[in-house]
């Protein structure tokens, strides 16, 4: 549930901040020096750095359930619960 739940959040600005770098990071960089990237190389930039984004998102909410799962695992217990 929590991998879920941090996935959900992680992923969409993982893909987007990366893809906004991809996008403004060498033009503002390099572009004094060198011709700007082409369009097959956004292309290719823009699915890969997608996909490693993704993949890395949800590594990370993977890594946080399993790290928080003793935590989740208490909080959760009926003795814990209490009607306020």
């Amino acid at each position: 549930m929590v991998r879920e739940q941090v996935a959900m959040v992680a992923t969409p600005a993982l893909m987007i901040g990366s893809c906004l770098g991809l996008v403004v990071g060498p033009g503002g960089l390099i572009g004094f020096q060198v011709d700007l990237p082409s369009l097959p190389f956004l292309a290719v930039g823009f699915s890969s750095l997608l996909l490693l984004s993704w993949g890395f998102a949800v590594s990370g909410a993977a890594l946080a359930g399993y790290l928080l799962r003793n935590q989740l695992r208490d909080a959760l217990d009926p003795e814990n619960l209490r009607a306020a």
